[in-house]
């Protein structure tokens, strides 16, 4: 629950929104208690005491009572509806921005769709809490604590007789929710086992294709669904059992009031239009109860949603900058690796043991080795992608340790083994690293890895959109 509270927190950004919200729930939900009455009136008042006048005015009052329940009710769902967009967006933000953040280290031992089901169907979870689930727990409390109040207050022995079931409905929302919870959190991660599976299929489908495993592939993908399809039934399961239960409890309470009542009736005790609201309140009583079982299944799927997605926005990044950090000057590119030794993820057998060498300003420096031998760590320690384990590296004497990140890696052209390309144009994609750069750097770049004859062949040229991972091209 402490994390479905904490998604409650990005509330405070929506405030006006959220009261207004509240305002017509409780509004909308007092309207609707007062028809019970309203019924009683007519019945008693009216209909017994053969007085039509009161009867009609009842009955305009019913009227007037059950138009303003839903104008209220379409304020509070316009309103909560706003709100629980808001507080998507701010967390949908703020995890882009989080992934953004985290270093490269995080990035080698998290699956991509794994983030990806974190971004999308955990943060939708959460936006479907916080607009309907939320709404729905507070319009269940509102409406059971209003009928019971109304119980007592139309007769309190009957109240107590037919309420001695209450406890037991309770007993069965707290065992449902404590055995649906942790089945909650393994879909989440089933599901997003299956969306690693499609994710990698759909990047690799050429391979798939060339090496003809479609059926291999389509096996493994079977097998994750097949996972996922079992669990969503046992979850189906346990509420199909949970809702009957409080729907069998809703109707003894209503044989007891019948019962009781009619005996009290026909003695003259109690009178009929009493009995018909007293029955009325007992369901307006025991639906929000049913109610909430179906909530406190959204509930426990909720909170599992909203632990994912706070596990990735409380993830500490390896490679941060310091308080203090600088930034660093335009630069004449003296690098220095001193004593550097390096391990993955902190642990294991050194990638690079006391490395150490000098590369001077327009100097070009090979680094030859098997696969494995640690080159490309040596490149991806200059740009701060990892940080050393052991000695450091400095740039025209700088640590890269203290200087921003920013002004690190504006300085730094590098190649990476897997190219990538972004949907948008050719221009946009060697523009990249510097969405400023003038058209004239963009075209000697281009004639610098010899692709500018090739790009000209485009008869769009530098415009030419680049398809997703750059598959429309060739070259």
């Amino acid at each position: 629950m402490k994390h479905l509270w904490r998604a409650l927190g990005y509330l405070r950004h929506y405030w006006l929104l959220a009261t207004g919200a509240f305002l017509g729930l409780l509004i909308s939900t007092a309207a609707r208690l007062v028809i019970p009455r309203l019924t009683q009136t007519i019945i008693d008042d009216g209909i017994g005491a053969g007085r039509l006048n009161v009867a009609v005015w009842a009955a305009v009052g019913m009227v007037g009572m059950a138009i303003a329940g839903a104008l209220f009710s379409f304020l509070q769902g316009v309103l909560s509806a706003r709100t629980a967009q808001g507080v998507a967006y701010d967390l949908r933000n703020q995890l882009y921005a989080k992934i953004q953040s985290l270093s490269f280290s995080y990035h080698d031992r998290a699956h991509t769709g794994q983030l990806l089901t974190r971004a999308t169907s955990d943060v939708e979870m959460v936006h479907q809490f916080v607009g309907m689930g939320f709404i729905q727990f507070l319009s269940a409390i509102l409406m059971m604590t209003g009928s019971i109040a109304l119980l007592f207050a139309t007769d309190w022995q009957l109240a107590l007789i037919t309420l001695v079931l209450v406890p037991l409905t309770f007993g069965l929302f707290a065992f449902f929710a404590g055995r649906a919870r942790p089945l909650f959190m393994q879909i989440q991660q089933r599901l997003a086992d299956l969306n690693t599976v499609l994710q990698e299929n759909l990047v690799g489908v050429r391979v798939v294709k060339a090496f003809a495993r479609e059926d291999y592939e389509a096996r493994r993908y079977a097998l994750a669904n097949r996972r996922l399809f079992e669990l969503n039934l046992t979850v189906g399961r346990l509420t199909a059992t949970a809702i009957p239960l409080v729907f069998l409890i809703a109707n003894l309470a209503l044989l007891a009031v019948y019962w009781i009542g009619g005996y009290q009736a026909i003695a003259g005790r109690l009178s009929v239009g009493r009995i018909v609201a007293f029955a009325n309140y007992i369901m307006m009583a025991f639906f929000p109860m049913m109610m909430l079982g179906m909530i406190m299944a959204m509930i426990s799927q909720a909170g599992a949603s909203a632990e994912r997605v706070f596990e990735i926005l409380d993830a500490q990044s390896e490679v941060v900058e310091k308080p203090d950090a600088i930034e660093l000057p335009p630069i004449q590119g003296r690098v220095a690796f001193e004593h550097v030794s390096f391990r993955y993820f902190g642990g294991g057998e050194p990638v690079l043991k006391d490395v150490s060498f000098v590369a001077e300003p327009g100097q070009t420096v090979a680094l030859l080795g098997a696969t494995g031998s640690g080159k490309s760590t040596i490149i991806n320690l200059i740009p701060r992608f990892y940080d050393v384990t052991e000695g450091r590296v400095t740039i025209d004497g700088y640590d890269v340790r203290d200087v921003t990140l920013d002004s690190l890696r504006r300085q730094i052209g590098i190649v990476l083994q897997e190219t990538t390309l972004f949907s948008g144009t050719i221009r946009d994609n060697i523009a990249f690293g510097r969405l400023d750069a003038p058209v004239s750097e963009i075209i000697a770049a281009a004639k610098a890895a010899e692709a500018h004859d090739f790009i000209m062949s485009f008869p769009q040229g530098y415009d030419t959109p680049v398809g997703e991972r750059g598959v429309t091209l060739s070259g």
